[in-house]
């Protein structure tokens, strides 16, 4: 009988991991898949952010996000101009989707620090119209403290608003990870226990719920919420003391955190699809 139960369980202990590895089910080469959003749409979405003048602040699931606008805009022959930079003095032209890779992961407060930097050093010089900056997943580990990171951006983009109220902050909530792959984690998930990956999403959704709550929801690209839904709609989700959590959808990633073809076009279109809006409602360049 205890023989019968072991083999059962490692059988089933097997499917998960086996099942874990097998994933994503979606192809990188898939087609861009825009959900509602038509191409007329999404070229006329491309055609308002490229008259504009925005700048963006990340790290690397920023640069996956930046390559899946470039494809886009190729594939639908849009010509953005996207100038990164690592130095303040190079912001000085109109018309282009400026981006820069500043502080260090597992230092929020060091990207919120150079971010306010670069807009004080810019803001006059290149006539930024839209400015936001984004977390990364590495900034959220399960013992970070989320209040004290989200008091101290709440201040620092108020300085901001004051300082410069002709630019428009917005804000981007923060990515999520994968409920992480292997054995010892397919265990750990069979028998109800959380991963290390899923409790610190549980930490990024806390930061990103203060920024839901606390920001309009016109100003909140929220990048979460588009990582952990399936093209049908359903959610990547896993259960702690009874609640529901979220994921990164394993079709969108090759490497459980990192935006591949598919999830970085996915995302981009969206990104893009939200930008042309808030260009829209503040009446620039269209």
């Amino acid at each position: 009988m205890k023989r019968t139960l072991l083999i059962n369980l490692v059988s089933s202990i097997s499917l998960i991991f086996i099942g874990s590895v097998l994933a994503p089910s979606v192809s990188a080469d898939s087609p861009i898949h825009t959900g509602k959003n038509d191409v007329v749409e999404i070229k006329q979405a491309l055609k308002i952010v490229s008259k504009n003048n925005v700048y963006f602040a990340h790290k690397s699931v920023g640069n996956n996000i930046i390559t899946g606008i470039e494809e886009i805009a190729q594939q639908y022959s849009i010509d953005i101009d996207i100038v990164k930079t690592d130095s303040r003095t190079k912001l000085n032209s109109q018309h282009a989707f400026y981006h820069s890779m500043g502080g260090y992961n597992k230092d929020p407060i060091s990207k919120i620090d150079d971010f306010v930097s670069q807009i004080k050093a810019n803001a006059h010089i290149n006539q930024t119209q839209i400015a936001f900056m984004k977390f990364c997943y590495l900034d959220f580990a399960p013992e970070a403290n989320v209040n004290q990171i989200f008091e101290y951006y709440k201040n620092e983009l108020h300085k901001l608003e004051v300082s410069f109220p002709d630019i428009t902050f917005l804000h981007l909530s923060v990515p999520l990870t994968g409920d992480g792959k292997g054995f010892k984690k397919a265990v750990k998930r069979f028998f109800g226990m959380t991963t290390w990956e899923q409790e610190s999403n549980i930490v990024r959704e806390r930061f990103s719920t203060l920024l839901r709550e606390y920001y309009s929801a016109d100003s909140l690209f929220d990048l979460a919420k588009i990582e952990s839904t399936y093209f049908d709609g359903s959610r990547s989700t896993f259960t702690k003391d009874g609640k529901y959590h979220y994921n990164l959808v394993e079709d969108f990633t090759s490497n459980g955190g990192h935006l591949n073809s598919v999830g970085r076009k996915h995302v981009a279109t969206q990104f893009v699809m939200f930008l042309s809006k808030q260009l829209s409602i503040n009446d620039f360049k269209q």
